[in-house]
């Protein structure tokens, strides 16, 4: 399985959702048509501004554990571990 993070966002309000998906095309595409309600419906986050990959499902978790609790949720940076 390949995991994706990848947060969507609201230009005007600058609101951002992040989750971990198997299918990112299919989630982008659900967040757009708005398939679901929930925070990214509420808040009409349906654009996509970063993703990352990861082979391990775990990892992926352990990452966007990072990006919602980090530093850059506080400064608006996304810090990309590089």
């Amino acid at each position: 399985m390949i995991a994706s993070i990848r947060p969507t966002s609201l230009r005007a309000a600058a609101t951002l959702y992040i989750g971990v998906t198997g299918d990112l095309r299919e989630r982008v595409s659900q967040h757009k048509w708005k398939e679901y309600e929930g925070f990214s419906a509420k808040y009409n986050c349906d654009r996509l501004v970063w993703f990352e990959h990861y082979q391990d499902i775990e990892k992926a978790i352990a990452r966007e554990t990072e990006l919602k609790s980090g530093i850059w949720v506080r400064t608006g940076r996304l810090q990309t571990g590089d």
